[in-house]
């Protein structure tokens, strides 16, 4: 056979014999060989743009960065595929790229981006579900796009490792210099420690995520590379710790059991000493980290309560189902569940979790601060697409699994080049794992690069080993290049046609994110105009102005919803009725409903105001403010039995809303059900004994309950006192508090009555008895003085006149400057 008949590989290094009779495989980086060579510049460009310019694309005055970064990431793969698909090698062997699609990890993400197109058929809002294909399409592109370039030159991987590595020293390092602001307090808490990422669960994330990569370097690679990698290692799980996250402190420690439990089995199976110094060192860099931040925990960080500035011990303590943020992932997984068990086949659709989810989430949710993620991003995979599609995504990790231990088994030569991919990519994917149980990182791009690469790895990995398998006995594998291979011929012009139209597509997906990400800008606006309280921006700002897509914001809200804010402050009730009305965006959220009868109720429109905010209502029951509209409107309308059966469940579920229990008290007290209105304040006291508004309430339904009933009687007692008989007023006054023994006046009227007997004692007695009881009274701290100066207790009686004046009492102040000034 000619050498351009040869079906395997180009030669890309000397040969070398076998040893022992046995085939020996061998890194292209061969003595003098170079780093890399010129020809291998754009695919080096390639992958360093996929690196750093989607990692560090700032947010561009959007809301976040997610909206930019995705549409960099989207234009680096048209320009990828135009780069890599017009070389003459790879467009005269196209079936070289497609062995992608015959890999198990390959077949299991093509069949997932399948299944996430034909969930389209169940998706409640298609907008929504072509823009999340479009990102779940570039991620798979790029995949594609990199392990292409890769099965050609395995030799990039190192470079993968070593530019990696060098992000997570940078990341590390970037952490620690804010650490050091933290403890010198020009940074509030370990939470806005953030650096070049949106937010400090993402810095995280990427810290943690990475680690692989040194650890690579630390188990492969020698002399200073390894150096190098222990170093990214301790710095990284330093980091780690510095970050607080309880997800990534469990992950760390299973991983670290999982990557000794390998060392073991390797020593066993090499009996070498260096294994064991190679496990020696990784448990040095995690004792080491932990050293470190326990000190630096112990006697720098300021004492406070604040979860992130506890040890990792009591941090991994506290998580349970009534911590705020594991309560909030438990109940999202819970109702995943209940979505997959609801449309198991093509699932809700993709991007459609964060809609169909309400329909659950309402239900107990008070407000509309949405979990618009699953926090769990196989749990979100399998809701959107189905089991098959939730199998499949999973499938991904377990292959790459698969294919490591497999290989692992069946190799054993030191100088095998494929085991080190293979550990790579399962490596990688089990830490990116630990990231997709617990967070979301299918919706953060700088994550997503480094799935893209862990996978890209694992399938040209197996494409490579497939390969290997393939050659006869006397056939020798030269390099890691697969090149000429023998393909289906592709008439020219057909593969013009399919080029073009993946170039159409790729440009298609960056117009859908240029919209996204213009959308994303305006979206910012509005968030920092609610989160401030006050909407500035007139509505022409955003009527009109938002993109076709998406028609949700970032936080789960209706586009046309959130315009609608603008058109009500102006009290532009058609235009909020006629833009609301059209909007099929997400059903499940109350706030379409809501705003219409809010414009309704402009218009005085009662009926029809009445009609949408029962509307309101039964999507969104826990909420007060859907409640107190129908309920305020059915209150305007006299339908007085109506009222009972919206607000007393309410207060069944929702003990610590003040609002409803202030209307409902109200409510029975105007119909004259004082009885059950006297009741409801008091189990309001239960669980708000510190309201004023409750205690106000209280006070005033107390006294239609008690006083009002005894008015002639305290008149009577006030009568008595004001025609000079304090004896008689004394009297008075303590028959009527036997009938009402919380009316504070009487004992107020009594303590004067006292004090004009001259009966000190029982004077101050009297007061002591009100001031348990209410609220200091300038008055009476003063009469209280008097009556201690009365009895030479000097003392006592400048306290009182001091604290008589500072609430204003002029004859308090005039006491405490004539007795007590210079005292």
């Amino acid at each position: 056979m000619s050498r351009k008949e040869k079906p395997i590989v180009e030669l890309q290094s000397k040969q070398v014999k076998p040893k022992s009779g046995k085939n020996k495989r061998h890194d292209k980086n061969t003595a003098g060989a170079p780093f890399f060579r010129l020809s291998e510049a754009p695919s080096i460009l390639i992958i360093l743009a996929y690196i750093f310019i989607v990692t560090f694309t700032p947010n561009w005055m959007a809301l976040d960065t997610n909206a930019p970064k995705f549409l960099t990431l989207s234009l680096i793969n048209i320009g990828a595929f135009i780069v890599i698909f017009f070389d003459k090698s790879v467009r005269n062997n196209p079936n070289s790229s497609m062995r992608f699609f015959a890999t198990n990890i390959g077949i299991a993400y093509s069949g997932f981006l399948i299944l996430s197109l034909l969930s389209f058929t169940q998706a409640i809002n298609l907008k929504e579900s072509i823009l999340q294909f479009a990102k779940l399409f570039s991620v798979f592109s790029a995949t594609f796009l990199v392990a292409v370039i890769l099965m050609q030159n395995m030799r990039l991987v190192k470079l993968i490792v070593i530019v990696m590595t060098g992000l997570l020293i940078f990341d590390a390092v970037s952490v620690f210099y804010n650490i050091n602001l933290f403890l010198e307090g020009r940074i509030a808490g370990i939470s806005d420690i953030k650096t070049v990422y949106s937010n400090k669960n993402i810095l995280a994330s990427s810290i943690f995520v990475k680690l692989p990569f040194a650890l690579w370097l630390l188990n492969f690679e020698k002399g200073w590379l390894r150096r190098i990698g222990w170093i990214a290692i301790t710095t990284g799980i330093l980091a780690t710790f510095f970050m607080a996250t309880r997800a990534f402190y469990l992950g760390l420690l299973v991983l670290s059991l999982t990557f000794l439990a390998y060392l073991i089995i390797n020593y066993l199976r090499k009996k070498e000493n260096a294994i064991i110094k190679l496990g020696a060192s990784y448990i040095g860099a995690i004792l080491l980290a932990y050293l470190i931040f326990a000190f630096v925990q112990q006697n720098l960080y300021p004492k406070t309560n604040e979860r992130t500035t506890q040890g990792i011990a009591a941090q991994v303590a506290s998580i349970s189902e009534f911590d705020t943020s594991a309560g909030l992932r438990i109940n999202a997984w819970k109702w995943s569940l209940e979505l997959i068990k609801e449309y198991p086949l093509l699932g809700v659709g993709s991007g459609n979790w964060k809609i169909s989810i309400l329909k659950h989430e309402n239900q107990v949710n008070t407000g509309f601060i949405y979990l618009y993620k699953a926090h769990n991003d196989f749990l979100e995979n399998a809701a959107e697409t189905g089991i098959l599609g939730g199998i499949l995504f999973l499938s991904i990790f377990l292959f790459a699994g698969w294919n490591f231990i497999r290989h692992y088994r069946r190799n054993q030569e030191e100088s095998d080049q494929l085991t080190k991919f293979f550990f790579l990519a399962s490596a990688g994917l089990a830490f990116y794992a630990v990231d997709a149980f617990f967070n979301f990182p299918a919706d953060r791009p700088e994550i997503l690069i480094l799935f893209t690469l862990f996978v890209a790895i694992g399938i040209s990995s197996r494409i490579i080993q497939k390969t290997e398998n393939n050659l006869t006995e006397t056939s020798e594998l030269k390099g890691m290049s697969i090149r000429n291979l023998n393909a289906l011929k592709i008439h020219p012009q057909i593969l013009k046609l399919i080029y073009g139209t993946f170039i159409l597509l790729f440009v298609c997906i960056s117009v859908i994110f240029k919209m996204n990400f213009e959308s994303s800008k305006l979206q910012r606006i509005v968030y920092q105009e609610i989160m401030s309280g006050s909407l500035r921006e007139p509505s022409s700002r955003f009527v009109g102005k938002f993109p076709t897509i998406p028609n949700i914001s970032i936080w789960g809200e209706s586009i046309p919803a959130i315009t609608a804010r603008y058109l009500l402050e102006e009290k532009k009730a058609d235009e909020t009725i006629d833009l609301l009305m059209n909007d099929k965006s997400n059903p499940f959220d109350a706030r379409r409903e809501f705003f219409i009868a809010l414009a309704y109720s402009v218009k005085g429109a009662s009926d029809s105001s009445l009609l949408y905010s029962r509307q309101a209502y039964e999507l969104k029951p826990n909420y007060y403010r859907n409640l107190h509209m129908l309920l305020s409107i059915m209150d305007e309308k006299k339908q007085d039995s109506e009222i009972p059966k919206y607000i007393d469940p309410f207060l069944e579920k929702n003990k610590t809303e003040v609002n409803a229990w202030l209307f409902s008290t109200g409510f029975y007290s105007r119909i004259n059900e004082l009885d059950k209105a006297y009741s409801l304040i008091q189990e309001a006291l239960e669980y708000l004994p510190y309201d004023s508004l409750i205690k106000q309430q209280e006070r005033y339904l107390y006294h239609r309950k008690f006083i009002e009933p005894h008015a002639d009687r305290f008149n009577k007692a006030m009568e008595i006192f004001n025609s000079g008989n304090y004896r008689a007023a004394v009297d008075a006054f303590n028959a009527y508090m036997e009938q009402v023994p919380f009316d504070l006046n009487a004992y107020r009227m009594r303590a004067f009555s006292l004090y004009q007997l001259q009966e000190f004692t029982l004077c101050i007695e009297g007061i002591n008895e009100y001031l348990s009881n209410a609220e200091p009274d300038g008055q009476l701290l003063n009469l209280r003085g008097i009556s201690y100066s009365a009895l030479n207790e000097h003392e006592k009686a400048c306290l009182d006149y001091e604290a008589s004046m500072k609430l204003g009492d002029a004859n308090g102040k005039t006491n405490f400057n004539q007795f007590c000034r210079n005292r």
